[in-house]
């Protein structure tokens, strides 16, 4: 990263920070409308038990979506 000097350094960061929080926002959107949408499959589940084989996929969704979450938090931590 360069070395932001002058009258503009400070708008420079300010701008970089905005538009990082906007896509980390959006991401963290996505990741709740698939947390909603996983949800309201899993209630399908409980209320239909003879498609349970669509339990395994429900399952692998879950697993996924874990993952992005942890990457979503170590992301905002500053880990990433």
């Amino acid at each position: 990263m360069r070395k932001q000097v002058g009258l503009f350094a400070e708008a420079e960061q300010f701008k970089e920070n905005l538009v990082s929080s906007l896509v980390y926002r959006t991401c963290i959107d996505e990741l709740l409308q698939q947390d909603k949408e996983i949800d309201s499959h899993r209630r399908v589940l409980e209320k239909f038990p003879e498609v349970d084989e669509l339990a395994d996929v429900v399952s692998k969704f879950e697993v996924d979506l874990e993952a992005k979450w942890r990457k979503a938090s170590m992301l905002f931590e500053g880990i990433c």
